[in-house]
């Protein structure tokens, strides 16, 4: 499954969330077959869509789109500007 993917799934089920939602109720609602999501897709959930995670008392995660960016555009790479190559 492609990251983009990944990302549009998450957003849908948290935007949709009247409170904080736990990793495996995520995983169900959106129809996702991770068991644990990737680190480094986390990562960048927090800054594409504003993700956060707060952990309880008892040591479960919540996830939650903060208000206002989940509609932000999302960050992208930039554009190559040349070919690379210079003349002297």
């Amino acid at each position: 499954m492609p990251y983009d993917d990944f990302r549009a799934k998450v957003a849908k089920v948290l935007t949709g969330a009247e409170q904080p939602q736990t990793w495996t109720e995520v995983r169900t609602k959106a129809g996702l077959p991770q068991r644990f999501p990737n680190n480094q897709w986390v990562r960048r959930l927090e800054a594409d869509i504003g993700l956060h995670r707060q952990r309880d008392a008892h040591g479960i995660i919540h996830w939650q789109i903060k208000e206002g960016i989940a509609d932000a555009p999302t960050s992208t790479a930039p554009e190559k500007l040349g070919s690379g190559t210079r003349r002297k």
